[in-house]
């Protein structure tokens, strides 16, 4: 039986970390770094059960949410290409499209934490398994790849009174394993990544993992993860985020109300109502779309399908890219009522990215020989993700886990209730768009 490597990436915001002040924008993080050597025998790691440390990152600085010359020093010193952000908002658009497809129930996931954990494997792949993950990912080669991430992981990240916008990266290696130098050196570098030894065939290393997701998102997130004896790594990723809306929600003018679902049936459920004035809105040829703004310069967006149309319509590729992407055309009085909710979904995308022309990382001839010598290929890709609003703001938070086996003007007024199913995105200050979902029942 041929041993498999398990590449748990959980990318959801992570939240418990501490940052820590001092550290100057940089090219890269500070790191301790003790790197297991090739042959490493697997007593060496301590009692069996024991979780060993191997290495250690400084995150970036925490920065006043009103702190703009620091943040645009930051943004300065960590520049994230056009062309990448393109391919990264359009790597979202093309894996919603075929991960939100399915059958009518709620369902969220964060495009970038699936981005992150695909980024992470493909920087320990090669030949043409690499070119096809860097294909999906839309980058011509591994390193700048890895550049751009590690920008966009300094550019993206908040830990402040007001915002958090967390990553993390780790690496949990088995104790009779050892993976690259290389590979283990550029996750540090470029992801933020820690490194832990531990007899990953062992309940007591799974909980360790499953504790640092947990609280690396603050909670929101619960992972159980099962031993195995046939585990030689685990990577995880974790994002998590929390923002308060720039206008609160009252609560006193919080009300129960009906929220039709797909199939015409009525669920009650708890709406918020806000009138805003000179609010942005854009009414397209079959839909309704409005932006909230969140107090760190994040913002979430609500796209309403018209009456008598599928929310399945809308969750195409061309689709889902022209309605978030469309510029919002008119401003006026708007009236949001918008149900509170929490959403939660568990993933397995293996399918969803094979319709997105990944297919050699899932042959037992895959090509990963920059983690191992040893033959490994993708296995399955688990996705949890949880997304809640409510008067005072957005909570998300998602974990990816891939398994590798070895071988303007007042022009008008609107009035949008979203009463019935709805499209949403949360996207960064700067456009990356972190998480997307659809509410077909907010109660659900």
């Amino acid at each position: 039986m041929k041993k498999f490597l398990a590449l748990s990436l959980a990318a959801l915001m992570l939240a418990g970390m501490t940052a820590c002040g001092g550290e100057k924008p940089g090219p890269s993080p500070m790191i301790t770094l003790s790197p297991v050597p090739p042959g490493t025998d697997a007593q060496s790691s301590g009692d069996s059960g024991e979780i060993i440390p191997l290495s250690a990152v400084t995150l970036p600085e925490s920065i006043a949410f009103d702190d703009y010359d620091a943040k645009f020093a930051v943004r300065d010193a960590n520049p994230v290409d056009e062309s990448f952000m393109k391919a990264l908002n359009a790597f979202a658009y093309e894996s919603a499209a075929n991960v939100l497809a399915n059958g009518g129930e709620s369902a969220c996931y964060s495009p970038l934490s699936l981005y992150y954990a695909l980024a992470i494997a493909a920087s320990g792949a090669s030949g043409d398994t690499q070119k096809e993950l860097l294909k999906a990912l839309g980058v011509k080669d591994a390193e700048t790849l890895s550049v751009q991430c590690a920008n966009l992981f300094r550019a993206l990240y908040s830990d402040n009174e007001t915002a958090t916008l967390k990553l993390a990266d780790s690496l949990w290696i088995d104790e009779g394993f050892s993976p690259k130098d290389a590979f283990v050196q550029n996750a540090a570098d470029h992801f933020y990544a820690e490194t832990f030894r531990a007899d990953l065939a062992t309940q007591d290393a799974m909980d360790a993992m499953a504790a640092w997701v947990n609280e690396r998102t603050a909670g929101k997130l619960n992972p159980q993860f099962t031993p195995d004896p046939m585990l030689l790594m685990t990577i995880i990723n974790t994002i998590y985020f929390h923002d308060q809306w720039v206008n609160q929600f009252n609560a006193d003018n919080t009300a129960k109300g009906n929220f039709r679902l797909a199939n015409g049936a009525l669920a009650e459920c708890d709406f918020m109502h806000a009138t805003f004035g000179n609010h942005g809105y854009l009414k397209g040829k079959d839909y309704a779309k409005t932006t909230l703004h969140l107090a760190d310069g994040s913002r979430m967006v609500f796209v309403l399908p018209d009456e008598g149309q599928n929310i399945a319509d809308f969750l195409d590729e061309k689709k889902l890219s022209d309605v978030l992407a469309a510029e919002e055309q008119s401003y006026g009085e708007v009236k949001i009522s918008l149900p509170k909710f929490d959403n939660a979904s568990d993933l397995e995308l293996t399918g969803a990215l094979k319709a997105m022309g990944i297919a050699r990382a899932f042959e037992q001839d895959a090509d990963f020989s920059g983690i191992t010598d040893e033959d490994c290929f993708i296995g399955g890709v688990l996705h949890q993700c949880r997304v809640s609003v409510n008067e005072d703001g957005v909570e998300a938070a998602a974990y990816t886990a891939i398994m590798m086996c070895g071988t303007g003007l007042m022009t008008g007024s609107a009035e949008i209730n979203f009463d019935r199913p709805f499209l949403y995105a949360v996207e960064g200050g700067n456009g990356a768009i972190l998480f997307i979902g659809v509410c077909m029942n907010p109660g659900a």
